[in-house]
């Protein structure tokens, strides 16, 4: 039986595979907002770090005609995203999904007291997920250039291949 395009199942699934791509538009962001109204599913943990995912992808869009205004939509979009994940870690603090694009974001605000904050609060709960070493890579003080993190003795792309921000990171050490 065909489900209608406005049954939440297949919102959940265009929302979540445009994420998978990097390539969320203000559709899924619309869709997200919905899905968190009080009709639907108001505080899941799912469809809010998919909300933030978005607001974070969005951030690689072509800039508007100019650098100034896209600098401040980017900003806007990380801020908002931010407050979305620390609405999901208020719910769920030992929620550990997505928690590698938060700490990107809170790495390129520069915001490094939460950033290092939040690694030490994941250390102790799982320190060989991969979004962990994403986290705990990012953080000044825990990693020296090129070494690996506290309490990991083998690198996570090689726990972790087909995790692309692992990646990502691992070249930005480079660099």
């Amino acid at each position: 039986m065909p489900l209608p395009r406005s049954h939440p199942l297949v919102q959940f699934f265009q929302i979540h595979t445009l994420n998978a791509f990097r390539s969320p538009t203000d559709h899924e962001l619309h869709l997200c907002e919905r899905l968190l109204t009080e009709d639907f599913f108001p505080v899941s943990p799912w469809v809010m770090s998919m909300r933030a995912c978005a607001l974070y992808h969005q951030h690689g869009k072509p800039w508007p005609s100019s650098y100034a205004t896209g600098l401040t939509q980017i900003w806007a979009d990380f801020g908002e995203a931010e407050k979305q994940f620390q609405g999901i870690l208020t719910l769920d603090p030992h929620r550990i999904d997505n928690i590698d694009i938060y700490s990107d974001i809170l790495y390129v605000t520069d915001n490094r007291i939460k950033l290092s904050k939040l690694a030490h609060e994941f250390l102790e709960i799982d320190k060989d997920r991969p979004e962990v070493c994403c986290l705990v890579g990012e953080t000044p003080g825990l990693t020296d250039v090129g070494a690996t993190p506290v309490g990991s003795s083998v690198s996570p792309y090689y726990r972790e291949p087909l995790f692309a921000e692992v990646r990502t990171r691992e070249s930005h050490q480079v660099l």
